[in-house]
């Protein structure tokens, strides 16, 4: 399955944007294991790790502490049913967001945007974004949010 990883971040003006889109490798050799066998690190977060400085709006309140967790199933229907009520925002966690089934369009602050699919990766780094369901099915997303210091 050809897979990328698009990871967020901030631009020059301190806007949200897409920092990098590349496909996913193959992961580490491991002496020992089964043919196939592949452990593939997409994004991990620093103990001491805080939002970036922007000019944006404040952050929505996840109600999560720096270095609480939560993983969650995220069904995202077509936006014909309706628009996703979060809008343009931005959370005080960093999110590790897998595409499980369908697609997904995430729009960034700077106007920039990346069409996911299944089996595609984002780290959205706490800045603004919104995600929008252009297709004609539901998206399901596998979410892991971890909670982080404002800036």
């Amino acid at each position: 399955m050809p897979a990328r990883k698009v990871v967020t971040g901030l631009d020059a003006e301190g806007r949200g944007t897409i920092v990098s889109n590349e496909p996913i490798g193959g992961g580490v050799d491991v002496p020992g294991v089964p043919p196939g066998w592949a452990y593939t690190m997409i994004g991990n977060t620093a103990p001491d790790l805080q939002l970036p400085a922007t000019s944006d709006p404040a952050p929505m309140d996840m109600g999560m502490p720096p270095g609480a967790t939560h993983f969650a199933i995220w069904t995202l229907p077509p936006v014909t049913v309706g628009p996703n009520p979060a809008g343009m925002h931005r959370t005080d966690s960093i999110d590790y967001i897998v595409i499980l089934e369908g697609g997904v369009t995430m729009i960034m602050a700077d106007g920039s945007s990346v069409d996911l699919h299944s089996g595609d990766c984002v780290v959205q780094g706490g800045v603004r974004h919104e995600w929008e369901n252009r297709t004609d099915s539901n998206c399901v997303m596998a979410v892991v949010v971890v909670g982080v210091r404002g800036a």
